[in-house]
């Protein structure tokens, strides 16, 4: 008896492996390996975003995510890790700076987390990105060592700021001080004076940007020196207390990358205005005008014969003179600037209807929000490329629809644009179901953010590839709402 029983089971295992074995043969059983091979390497975008979907193999994910060429397949691959010291590794290893924010932001607040933003401040390349580092931080422990250590001084301010410790923040502030008062000056002077009578731009460049940080000493180097890189150095170290010099190079320097570096270190809104003003590079006077906030300053300029008004125009509030603007002003630029910026709506509809410029009509539309208006001018405007910037203001969900049920006389592209207007959540899960075309159901994919269809869809859909999208679309939504409620909780 014992002997069948035993006969029984070695059958049934025998059964059970070769139909395992039948179903690999069948490729049930996705290849891991292939996978990934085709989602490093296939020419087609789909396809290798399709493999990481089906990819489970964390080490080859992880691969992917860290050194993939583009963008979405890092993306998505990052998604699916759920190893977070995979993850960590990714943020502190990637060559890519996008991947290594965002899995540093996966990370979130945790120790992990923490600890790598705090290296990313201690020790990276880039400037902006130990800014960026430094403003994500919360661990006061952290913030007081980047605070009394870092060789930054933007990001030692940066940390300063955050802590909340009063005791700690005035004993550091107090240390910065002493610290700098016990610097050797007259190492200062003899390395600028290298500097000075080298001809070797790299000399100048090693001392300025690594040795040097009397104010006085950079002041030269950041007015005289003749390497525009020099000059640029040495400005982003100059204590940024002192406005009236940076406002001064700002005005002065013909280099762009030197007006601008001078432009991001300045404070108040009139030396802002000096600059918008004044400045002989018209792109750091650009700069400027664009960081104004006073209308009293930004209405002085566009009133102004300064070739900057129009970018001035585009940041006025006043409806009355963006009125007059638009109505009256000899400048076809400035009119159509300032129509963008009305918000009367009867005014708008005025100049959409019967302006002769395009580029106005176009500016008026693109503030309607009238569905009915909107409609009107996508079908009976005279010039094409105002009726699809008004096809593409267009919400309205039934118009939407006859676009996109017009398989005859509509292109995928067309029909896809509408679907990517398309917001209830009803008609988008129909389109997924229903619409002959795959891009334009993948398209309506994204849009799509009502768990419950998405959920449905994935129980009810026959194409495996489309089913796994709304899958992976649907876990994205629920990781992502989990870290927003876990962020609320903190």
């Amino acid at each position: 008896m014992k002997i069948n029983l035993l006969l029984f089971l070695f059958l049934l295992i025998g059964l059970f492996v070769c139909f395992f074995v039948k179903n690999v043969d069948k490729g049930k059983v996705p290849d891991q390996v292939a996978l990934a091979e085709i989602a490093k390497n296939h020419e087609d975008l789909e396809e290798r975003r399709r493999a990481v979907h089906e990819l489970t193999d964390q080490t080859l994910l992880a691969e992917i995510a860290k050194n993939n060429s583009h963008h979405w397949v890092r993306y998505e691959a990052l998604v699916k890790l759920t190893n977070q010291t995979i993850v960590a590794d990714i943020a502190e290893n990637s060559r890519f700076q996008d991947i290594r924010r965002e899995a540093l932001d996966r990370l979130g607040s945790q120790a992990l987390g923490a600890t790598l933003r705090a290296k990313v401040v201690m020790s990276d390349d880039d400037a902006d990105e130990r800014i960026y580092a430094v403003r994500k931080l919360t661990d006061q422990t952290l913030l007081a060592e980047i605070a009394k250590n870092s060789d930054y001084h933007e990001v030692r301010l940066l940390a300063l700021n955050k802590l909340t410790n009063q005791t700690l923040r005035a004993e550091i502030e107090k240390d910065n001080v002493e610290r700098s008062q016990r610097a050797d000056y007259k190492i200062q002077a003899f390395l600028a004076e290298m500097a000075k009578n080298s001809e070797d731009v790299s000399v100048r460049e090693l001392v300025v940007s690594g040795h040097l940080t009397d104010h006085t000493l950079l002041t030269e180097f950041a007015k005289n020196d003749k390497s525009a890189d020099v000059r640029r150095m040495a400005v982003s170290k100059l204590d940024p207390s002192d406005q009236v010099l940076l406002v001064e190079i700002a005005k002065h320097d013909k280099d762009t990358r030197v007006g601008a570096e001078a432009v991001r270190k300045l404070t108040a809104q009139e030396f802002f205005a000096e600059v918008a003003k004044n400045a002989s590079n018209h792109m750091v006077g650009m700069d400027a005008i664009l960081r104004l906030t006073d209308q009293e300053f930004i209405t002085e300029i566009v009133r102004s014969d300064s070739n900057r008004r129009v970018a001035a125009i585009t940041l006025l509030t006043n409806q009355a003179l963006l009125a007059e603007i638009a109505k009256g002003d000899k400048d076809l630029d400035a009119r159509r600037s300032a129509v963008s910026q009305l918000t009367d709506q009867a005014l708008l509809t005025e100049f959409a209807k019967h302006d002769k410029d395009s580029g106005v009509r176009t500016m008026a539309i693109g503030s309607l929000t009238n569905q009915t208006l909107l409609i009107y001018f996508a079908k009976n405007d005279k010039d094409p490329s105002v009726r699809n910037v008004a096809k593409c203001a267009i919400t309205d969900p039934e118009f939407l629809m006859e676009i996109i049920r017009d398989y005859d006389n509509k292109s995928e592209w067309d029909r896809r644009l509408a679907v990517d207007r398309l917001r209830d959540q009803t008609l988008l899960a129909e389109i997924i179901k229903n619409d002959k075309s795959k891009k334009v159901r993948e398209s309506a994919i994204f849009n799509l953010t009502n768990q419950t269809l998405l959920a449905e869809i994935a129980e009810s859909c026959e194409d495996e590839q489309m089913r796994q999208r709304v899958v992976t679309w649907l876990n994205h939504l629920k990781e992502k709402e989990e870290r927003e409620a876990k962020t609320k909780g903190e």
